[in-house]
């Protein structure tokens, strides 16, 4: 029985040992071929899979997320920091910039520009509208202006003014002049009636030949006319003195 027993036992150590060597081939066998396959299935198949997965996954992940988030972030961070970045930087960029650059520009442009373009600008078109201008303009507007503003202003106002400062005048000239002379009584009643006939004869006179006459359009006959009558009033002037 002892015999059998070892016999036995020397069989379970036989086993166990070739049941161990066994184990340890298998799992040699199982690393090598799991490491073999694994290494080739895994990297076919993660490459195939996440390539379509992936590409398709994050195409409509990213095309959702990024339109969302971009379309809020993007609104909301540039809305601000653009508000607030471009006011001040503007506000003193362009302060300074425009500052400088208008003053050291339009000095220069605006004083060789303006010298130039002015001088013969100025020089040609003022000659040139000027002459034709002035010749036109002077020709028909003093002849109609004067015959008619000196027709009637002189016959208004020589009517008026002889009138009432000739009546003044002669009735205050002769009541002094009397008043110390009474010895020329008869010759202040006869320059008294020569007032009164002088006064409203030259008004009448005057205003019914200058509003005929002028109204011709005939200047050097309106000055000449013009002398004469100043000549005829310098003259009763000084018969009344």
């Amino acid at each position: 029985m002892q015999v059998v027993f070892i016999t036995y036992c020397v069989y379970i150590t036989c086993c166990n040992v070739n049941l161990c060597i066994l184990c340890s081939n298998l799992s040699i066998y199982l690393s090598i071929y799991l490491s073999i396959y694994l290494s080739i299935y895994l990297s076919i198949y993660l490459s195939i899979y996440l390539s379509i997965y992936l590409s398709i996954y994050l195409s409509i992940y990213l095309s959702i997320y990024l339109s969302i988030y971009l379309s809020i972030y993007l609104s909301i961070y540039l809305s601000i920091y653009l508000s607030i970045y471009l006011s001040i930087y503007l506000s003193i960029y362009l302060s300074i910039y425009l500052s400088i650059y208008l003053s050291i520009y339009l000095s220069i442009y605006l004083s060789i520009y303006l010298s130039i373009y002015l001088s013969i600008y100025l020089s040609i078109y003022l000659s040139i509208y000027l002459s034709i201008y002035l010749s036109i303009y002077l020709s028909i507007y003093l002849i109609y202006y004067l015959s008619i503003y000196l027709s009637i202003y002189l016959s208004i106002y020589l009517s008026i003014y002889l009138s009432i400062y000739l009546s003044i005048y002669l009735s205050i000239y002769l009541s002094i002049y009397l008043s110390i002379y009474p010895i020329y009584l008869s010759l202040s009643i006869y320059l008294s009636y020569l007032s009164i006939y002088l006064s409203s004869y030259l008004s009448i006179y005057l205003s019914i030949y200058l509003s005929i006459y002028l109204s011709k359009g005939n200047q050097s006959a309106e000055g000449t006319e013009f002398v004469r009558c100043c000549i005829i009033l310098d003259s009763v002037f000084k018969i009344m003195s």
